[in-house]
């Protein structure tokens, strides 16, 4: 030491003997070997050690934390220093002995201070120049603490303050230790250094170091392995028994040989202890935390940790909150289900194989209504520190957003288009209504305007080509644009609910990119433009996300429309066994029951057979919901589906850089062309089967008959009244009015004759008010003979139609196309069977009975279902013995029996209608022209919620079959049939099966609700003509 600070250490040492003998910590009678520390120097110095901090507090230690699945498996440790605190009791009395007696042999004895030991190592280092130990176990404790408090709070001064060699610093260090003496036993004291003591290779307290190198708990320490971990307090690094087995086996037996002789242990304990190599005690156990790559489920443990780092209820900052994890000792248990975890990773590699060139598949199962994620998992390896991204190794998770260390995610597809339906839905568009796709195929796409979208939600495109997997167009069903997942009808939906209302379902729904953006936002010079969406996003899914947004979006509708925000969590109890109260992610109702309800029903469709993903139904009958998605190119594809219990979306696709995947093999499995329903819905399939088979089978509820059939809504009764006030009602009652032609009626003229349609109507329908013109209407002439039609000898059917129209309540266009040639007339022939009378028809001039050769061949298809077209139409429904709604195109009775509907209870492929309406409007050289209700628009959503269907026993869907009406002269008898079959040669239109055959275009603007069955009897039968009830 130099000459400068000698009298500085006179006066420390000074002070501080002067204090130790005020104390009673020395007798009187003590040696200093120092000049100048007694008398004046020592009472002038003992005033500034008196001075001195001894406010010490002990801060808890740092220790690791512990991450838990569900099942209370442990999962992860997350920590900056791998500490496992623990009670004197859970360390074995060896451990303990074995400390002292290297460590400070008097402990149990000093009051904190060892002054012998103290004043040795004062007097050597002033002597030396060199600082040495001497610090008993409490004043080593104080140290350690002061160093764990400086680090914890990044105080990088008290930091260097606490491990500083200066005289200063061990007088502070005294000062603290007599105060801690004060206040702990000595049991607390032994207990708090035997926790926090390094003990080398990330190894702190003497349970962390007992588990990592001898697999061991402290409480089962043997007299070896305790004398090992003693001696490596001295130096940790050096002595490391995993590094430097030998120098350990050194000190250890300096320690084994201090206990004896303390007496702590007897000669043949300590030969024996001695007698063993520290190499053959060592079990080593690898450090199972302080990061994710050591954990369990290395991906699921970097979404918790993540996960954690945004939750404020651990501290005001991510940095806090990590601080909080690593160091605080918490156990935070989570929602992870291991055993689904496992599964989804075995059915993920079965279809596409770890580290398969270019492409990879991830997936994620969340649970509706709390939105706990019960798994996650992808086909690579969990790797940080990489160069390269590769499909093999990837530290990023496939499957969750980037927020959660995870990526943009991948373009959804057509997963996309349920937002639409959702949105049609809210919009008032009931199920059971249709949609006009423009048609298009692969090669022929169907370019729409961008006028015909909203404008911030078209993406400012000039032109949007939108082309389908095959041709198709036409009216079409909301659930047969679904199954089929036709995107030029989605495409339409979009334009007819309005764009924009599909950004603000997917948000309320949780759906953004993996970014955390609004889903579908436009791009402009790389970057996404705020409040501006491109169309292509919003209808057919070209934006990104990750499978677990996917599936908790998806989870809205098994939870009747509830959101609720992804949460892996499920519980955070402290060090000190208190459970934290952490605010669970808010669950929110964000649509309607009864639209979720609607929306499921028609994502029944895909899992359906001729689904998009047909054949993945799952097992035992449990019912499921799900939509497909293909990208372009076949890029990216999904499967998104869920019971009333589990939602889980499944993504197959390129990663990295985008390929196509066409002409690929996948775990030995060649595919030609990759879409949803290929890979994604299979593996969607076996995960759901197998994390389903302990739950009970639940169904979906069904939606009830305002989102089925609309907001139908009585029409009121303005006959009478004058157009302006008319309308005013009309518009109260919230429907749109409009004026009409003029029409006879005994009205007064000016007022409104009638309404079409009447009775009852969708909301926001429009109703026309057509206007008297003071003309009485026309009287049917009286009932001809039941045997043969007279002669047409009305010139004109006007009031004919009209007197129909008063009866019905719809409005009829009439449009003459002559002809030259004389039509044949109808022949009624009756027949006596079984006490029974029929009546059929027949355009042979002799009157013989004989069928035309049409009706010839319908006659004989319709003899294998036990039906006689000739007879009368309530015959039919009595004898047969086939509701109408079962039956098939007669004609086409054989495509009911493709293997694929011999199950069916009803053919989708195509079913019908027959309609003997046999009204009679006798206009010469007329040609009959007719219209399925669904090709009408309204018509169609009006008489779902009428009383048609069930007069007829037609299930709501059948509206897009039912055939208008016929109102013929010249062959009232027909069989008329309607098909909405695909593959059929009529194409999805109404047919005339008979002969020849003369009458007047009819198209029916308006519904049939609140007429009667025998109203609409009553109308058809007119006296020119009788009318063949159908068997209702």
């Amino acid at each position: 030491m130099s000459d400068s600070g000698m009298p500085h250490l006179v006066r420390l040492l000074g002070a501080f003997l002067a204090v130790a003998v005020g104390i009673g910590l020395v007798g009187a009678g003590i040696v200093i070997p120092l000049a100048g520390a007694t008398g004046g120097a020592a009472k002038s110095t003992a005033t500034g050690f008196n001075n001195l901090d001894d406010e010490f507090t002990a801060n808890p230690l740092a220790q690791q934390s512990k991450i838990y699945s569900a099942d209370n498996k442990l999962l992860a440790t997350p920590y900056d220093a791998n500490r496992i605190v623990v009670p004197l009791n859970k360390i074995s009395p060896t451990m303990r002995k074995a400390q002292i007696a290297i460590e400070d042999s008097r402990f149990y004895e000093h009051g904190g201070i060892d002054v012998r030991g103290t004043t040795r190592a004062l007097v050597s280092n002033a002597s030396s120049g060199q600082t040495q130990g001497g610090s008993s176990l409490t004043q080593q404790y104080v140290k350690i603490m002061l160093q764990e408090k400086a680090i914890r709070e990044d105080d990088q001064d008290a930091a260097r303050a606490a491990t500083e060699k200066t005289y200063s610093r061990k007088l502070q260090e005294l000062k603290y230790a007599l105060n801690v003496e004060k206040t702990h036993t000595k049991d607390q004291i032994l207990s708090g250094y035997l926790n926090l003591v390094y003990y080398g290779d990330l190894a702190y307290g003497v349970e962390a170091a007992s588990l990592h190198y001898f697999s061991k708990h402290a409480k089962d320490l043997n007299l070896g392995e305790s004398a090992t971990l003693a001696g490596l307090v001295q130096s940790p690094d050096t002595l490391n028994p995993v590094k430097n087995p030998e120098g350990a086996q050194e000190r250890r037996d300096v320690v084994i040989t201090r206990m004896q002789q303390l007496g702590m242990v007897t000669p043949e304990a300590a030969d024996k202890a001695k007698s063993k190599s520290v190499k053959s005690m060592l079990k080593v156990r690898k450090n199972e935390g302080g990061t994710c790559s050591k954990a369990a489920d290395p991906y699921f443990c970097n979404y918790v940790i993540q996960y954690l780092r945004q939750m404020p209820e651990l501290g005001p900052d991510p940095d806090a909150r990590m601080q909080a994890v690593n160091t605080g000792g918490l156990t935070i248990k989570t929602t992870l289900r291991r055993d689904w975890q496992k599964q989804l990773k075995e059915d993920l590699t079965d279809r596409v194989p770890a580290g398969t060139d270019k492409f990879g598949a991830a997936g994620a199962l969340v649970e509706p209504g709390t939105g706990k994620v019960r798994a996650i998992a992808q086909t690579s390896t969990y790797k940080v520190g990489l160069k390269k991204a590769s499909t093999k190794y990837s530290e990023q998770a496939w499957s969750v957003p980037a927020q959660y260390g995870g990526t943009n995610g991948f373009a959804i597809g057509s997963t996309a288009k349920m937002y639409a339906l959702v949105a049609a839905l809210e919009k008032g568009k009931p199920l059971n209504s249709t949609v006009n796709a423009p048609p298009a195929g692969v090669k022929n796409p169907h370019t729409f305007q961008a006028s015909e979208f909203q404008s911030k939600c078209t993406g400012d495109v000039a032109g949007w080509p939108v082309s389908n997997d095959y041709q198709v167009g036409g009216t079409m069903t909301l659930a047969e644009m679904t199954k089929k997942s036709i995107n030029t009808a989605f495409a339409q939906l979009a334009s007819d609910v309005g764009s924009c209302n599909i950004p603000k379902v997917m948000s309320k729904m949780g759906l953004t990119d993996g970014y955390g953006l609004p889903y579908g936002l436009s791009y402009a010079d790389g970057k996404k433009v705020k409040d501006d969406y491109a169309i292509s996003n919003l209808v057919l899914g070209s934006d990104s996300t990750s499978p677990l947004q996917l599936a908790s979006s998806y989870a809205t509708l098994a939870a009747d429309g509830t959101y609720c925000p992804p949460n892996p969590i499920e519980s955070i109890t402290t060090a000190s066994g208190k459970k934290m109260k952490i605010k669970k992610p808010a669950c929110k109702q964000v649509i309607e029951p009864d639209v979720a309800r609607g929306v499921t029903q028609l994502l029944l469709g895909p899992l359906e057979p001729g689904g998009t993903a047909a054949g993945n139904d799952l097992d035992g009958g449990r019912q499921a919901a799900g939509k497909t998605g293909t990208t372009d190119n076949h890029k990216q594809s999904w499967f998104a589906g869920y019971t009333p219990q589990l939602s889980t979306a499944i993504w197959v696709g390129s990663p990295i850089r985008e390929y196509d995947m066409d002409g690929i093999t996948l775990g030995g499995r060649y595919y030609g062309q990759v879409f949803g329903g290929t890979i994604a819905a299979p593996i969607w399939s076996e995960i759901m089967n197998e994390a389903s088979k302990d739950m009970p089978k639940k169904t979906f509820k069904k939606p009830g008959q305002k989102v089925v059939n609309g907001d139908m809504r009585d029409i009121p009764d303005v006959t009478g009244l004058g157009p302006t006030q008319a309308e005013e009602q009309l518009k109260k009652a919230g429907f749109k009015a409009k004026v009409g032609s003029q029409v006879n009626s005994g009205v007064q003229a000016g007022a409104v004759a009638y309404t079409q349609p009447r009775g009852k109507a969708l909301k926001g329908a429009m109703v026309t008010m057509y206007i008297s013109n003071g003309t009485p209407p026309y009287t049917p002439p009286p009932a001809p003979s039941t045997t043969q039609a007279p002669p047409c000898t009305v010139d004109d059917p006007a009031p004919a139609l009209e007197q129909l129209v008063v009866e019905l309540g719809t409005h009829v266009d009439v449009e003459d196309q002559l002809e030259d040639e004389e039509p044949a007339q109808p022949v009624v022939v009756e027949t006596q069977a079984d006490g029974v009378t029929r009546r059929g028809l027949t355009h042979d001039e002799g009157g013989s009975g004989q069928w035309p050769d049409p009706l010839r061949r319908v006659r004989g298809s319709a003899g294998e279902a036990g039906l006689d077209p000739g007879s009368d139409g309530a015959a039919v429904g009595a004898a047969g013995g086939l509701a109408l709604r079962e039956l098939h195109d007669l004609p086409h009775l054989g495509h009911r029996r493709r293997a694929d509907l011999l199950d069916r209870p009803v053919d989708d492929g195509g079913q019908l209608l027959l309609a003997h309406l046999l009204g009679q409007v006798a206009l010469e050289h007329g040609e009959l022209r007719l219209l399925p209700v669904r090709e009408l628009g309204a018509l169609g959503v009006a008489v779902g919620g009428g009383r048609l269907l069930a007069l007829l026993g037609l299930l709501g869907h059948d509206l897009e079959r039912l055939l208008v009406a016929e109102l013929a002269g010249g062959g009232p008898g027909d069989l008329l049939v309607a098909d909405g079959g695909e593959g059929h040669a009529q194409g999805g239109h109404a047919h005339l099966l008979a002969g020849p055959h003369r009458g007047v275009q009819v198209v029916l603007e308006g519904g049939l609700e609140g007429v009667g069955h025998d109203s609409i009897v009553s109308a058809l039968e007119h006296p020119v003509a009788p009318f063949a009830r159908m068997g209702a």
